[in-house]
């Protein structure tokens, strides 16, 4: 499958977004993974709020909401539901080693932000899956990001879009996720071949941004 990103609505301003968050909710049915792109799905592209998290769980994907009011989002947190809405977008510093599994989505916030964004303890992602790593490190840059390793740092410049119009030969599910995040911040629309394999990895997610943010997701093939 093949999809466009438009990174907003034609006639509609960028920075218009609803204040109604009941037609911009979606119930993720505790699934912390899947919760986390979604709001920084939000912090990047609009408006949104996230229903069916067990807040009172001991989930490590928590630590999100430190980095999305480090990066200074509008970001309300209740039992019942987490609500964010896109801020100025502050760089911000955080330490990845509990949970080098947020390091995706958080190099996505980082791109957007106005300055460098730093992720300590980055030595914990590597030695977890070195090749894995080294793959997704050579697309980012290849695709415009600018990321550095220095002394167990990952240093990321903020105030970058991909530089592709179109992206393809990516089989990695968690990274198409993540390019498709930085689609709906960027400043023209983006393509992106094999989306069908974001399914493997969240189901519906398409579908859901399409509901949720002020962006259209166009099924091309």
């Amino acid at each position: 499958m093949k999809i466009r990103i438009h990174p907003q609505i034609i006639g509609q301003q960028q920075d218009e977004t609803p204040d109604d968050f009941s037609s911009s909710a979606i119930d993720v049915k505790n699934n912390w993974s899947y919760a986390v792109y979604l709001l920084v799905a939000g912090a990047v592209g609009g408006t949104l709020q996230v229903n069916g998290l067990d807040m009172f769980e001991d989930a490590l994907e928590k630590r999100i909401f430190e980095a999305l009011q480090d990066n200074a989002c509008n970001l309300s947190i209740r039992a019942e539901f987490v609500r964010v809405k896109k801020g100025e977008t502050r760089a911000f510093q955080f330490d990845i080693g509990p949970s080098p599994e947020l390091y995706l989505p958080l190099i996505v916030l980082a791109a957007r932000a106005k300055d460098t964004s730093v992720l300590s303890n980055f030595n914990t992602v590597i030695e977890h899956n070195p090749e894995q790593w080294q793959s997704r490190f050579d697309t980012l840059t290849r695709l415009g990001m600018e990321l550095k390793l220095q002394d167990g740092l990952l240093i990321i410049k903020g105030g970058h879009h991909l530089k592709p119009s179109s992206i393809e030969a990516i089989t990695d599910p968690a990274l198409l996720a993540a390019i498709v995040l930085m689609g709906l911040s960027g400043d023209a629309p983006l393509t992106l071949h094999e989306a069908h394999l974001l399914e493997d990895l969240f189901p519906g997610m398409i579908n859901d941004l399409n509901k949720i943010l002020a962006v259209k997701i166009e099924t091309l093939s």
